[in-house]
């Protein structure tokens, strides 16, 4: 017979992050973790992994930030969209045009067409000064 055990997955990431575990905590783990809480649609558990990750140091790569605020988008949360936007700069990830896209979805899906064309603006100017 198999045993199962249950365990508290916010638990886990607490562990890794803070612990004293005896094993390196590697930003691909907690990358992981971010991905089982996107798809189980877990915005606290997402936001809270997303924020106690940037403050230790370990950044979540661009395609989880994309992942979070593509469920914030679907929950209509723009104001924790704006912050983990602004989180990615102040922490040196870079978006992508799908980070884009799905602000500027959300931005005009809100009616805030302001929001939406300093986006764009922001936009032609990353995309002018990497090239």
């Amino acid at each position: 017979m198999e045993r199962v055990i249950s365990v508290n997955m916010h638990g886990i990431v607490e562990v890794l992050i803070y612990g004293n575990s005896s094993f390196e905590v590697s930003v691909k783990l907690l990358n992981f973790l971010l991905w089982v809480y996107t798809k189980k649609l877990m915005i606290q558990q997402c936001l809270s992994t997303f924020d106690k990750m940037i403050r230790n140091g370990l950044l979540p790569d661009v395609k989880n930030c994309n992942r979070i605020l593509r469920i914030l988008r679907d929950k209509d949360l723009v104001g924790k969209a704006r912050e983990v936007y602004k989180k990615m700069g102040e922490f040196g990830i870079k978006p992508t045009i799908v980070t884009y896209n799905t602000l500027l979805d959300l931005y005009c899906k809100e009616g805030e067409v302001q929001q939406a064309l300093d986006l764009l603006l922001e936009m032609q100017r990353q995309w002018v000064c990497s090239e």
